[in-house]
């Protein structure tokens, strides 16, 4: 949610109330693919912009499936911005090893 945030504040420049109608949802430690259909239908049916980062393969690769899925009739176009996978990715290469697809809950302190 912070980048989110962050990111909304380049769109206050000229006028403050263009993004004073947006609504940040958080939905943390997503780890099923069942959690991401309904996140990816909520945000079809809002609108919205899904910004994510999934550490776990089955919800990724839901993700992904759901963003490459075509749009059915009256419903909104999916947009999602994956935020790790592409430095993930170029980790790997550089690294040459597969990442652990977890995060400890230690990592995540300061």
């Amino acid at each position: 949610a912070g980048a989110v945030q962050l990111a909304l504040k380049q769109f206050e420049y000229d006028f403050r109330d263009t993004c004073k109608g947006v609504n940040v949802t958080s939905f943390p430690f997503i780890r099923y693919e069942a959690e991401v259909l309904e996140i990816t239908r909520r945000a079809r049916e809002e609108n919205a912009l899904i910004v994510y980062t999934l550490m776990r393969d089955e919800p990724r690769r839901a993700m992904s499936a759901e963003a490459q899925r075509p749009r059915k009739d009256g419903e909104n176009e999916l947009r999602t911005v994956d935020l790790w996978e592409p430095m993930l990715a170029q980790m790997e290469s550089i690294l040459g090893v597969p990442r652990q697809s977890k995060v400890s809950m230690s990592a995540m302190r300061p």
